[in-house]
């Protein structure tokens, strides 16, 4: 089936990688050393191509670093409390995506993540706010030997890290709460680390907002150029770096060959009646 629609050639992948986003990534394990939580946000519309595998690195430090501490304040005193260490996988936008793909895949990342939490969560949703919202409020809760927890929001360009600490803000502070950070459509607004945000009172939870960080580099050949494509068609990569007709090439060739009786659709997908014989 899928033989019969020939791709379009694709784009070069265009580099995007601004001097704030090396003077970020330069201040992050520094930042890591005082946070207690870090929020990775990722596109759930592309649960993958919006992964920066370059966090992974200093996130792996920091792992280590808090185990050693802790380890180190239980051998000095018995009554040491651990230090806490909490990664928070979130994919935004889960109202651009189909439901019935949401379930699966948290389970396959369950299985290949034990360590993270994962969510997944739109903006204009209450339900999944109050959801994130008390996530970090239970974990304040289970160390009440901290007096407040710090939070890191991390992630790629334009994955919706101003809007959620802007939502979050709404949820878990009493009474009216102002506008605190800028939005934009456009990746790139955000170029510095914010002021300390609290999202909640009681416990005291604090957050930094901070720019999104686009990877030095997509990748060779195909693989490279496909997921600069990728990352243009959510707004994800700057604007006017790849010309509208080749992404509309693209997104029309992926719409062409999806195999709507493949295994997975099948099993996971709500029936469909002009479907149905084929998964049968």
């Amino acid at each position: 089936m899928m033989s019969r629609f020939s791709p379009p050639p694709l784009p070069p992948p265009q580099s995007w990688y601004p001097g704030h986003m090396t003077q970020f990534s330069r201040m992050l394990p520094g930042l890591l050393a005082r946070t207690d939580v870090v929020l990775e946000l990722r596109d759930a519309r592309l649960p993958l191509t919006s992964v920066n595998r370059n966090f992974e690195g200093a996130l792996a430090r920091w792992r280590t670093e808090r185990v050693r501490l802790s380890e180190h304040a239980a051998a000095t005193s018995p009554h040491a409390s651990a230090r806490v260490c909490e990664r928070v996988v979130v994919f935004s936008k889960r109202d651009l995506v189909p439901e019935w793909g949401l379930e699966p895949f948290r389970r396959a990342m369950a299985a290949k993540f034990p360590d993270q939490r994962v969510l997944f969560a739109s903006w204009n949703k209450q339900k999944d706010l109050k959801e994130l919202s008390g996530l970090l409020v239970k974990i304040a809760l289970e160390h009440p030997h901290i007096p407040e927890l710090n939070v890191l929001v991390v992630g790629m360009p334009n994955v919706g890290k101003s809007t959620l600490l802007n939502a979050l803000r709404n949820v878990g502070i009493p009474g009216p709460t102002p506008k605190a950070l800028r939005t934009s459509a456009q990746p790139g607004l955000t170029r510095a680390l914010s002021t300390r945000l609290k999202l909640s009172q009681d416990p005291l939870v604090y957050s930094f907002d901070t720019p999104g960080v686009m990877l030095p580099f997509l990748g060779r050949g195909d693989r490279g150029a496909e997921r600069g494509v990728r990352l243009a068609l959510i707004a994800g990569i700057k604007e006017g770096l790849y010309d509208v007709e080749a992404l509309a090439a693209y997104l029309l060739h992926r719409l062409n060959v999806l195999d709507e009786s493949s295994a997975f659709s099948c099993r996971h997908r709500p029936p469909l009646a002009s479907f149905r014989p084929l998964c049968g």
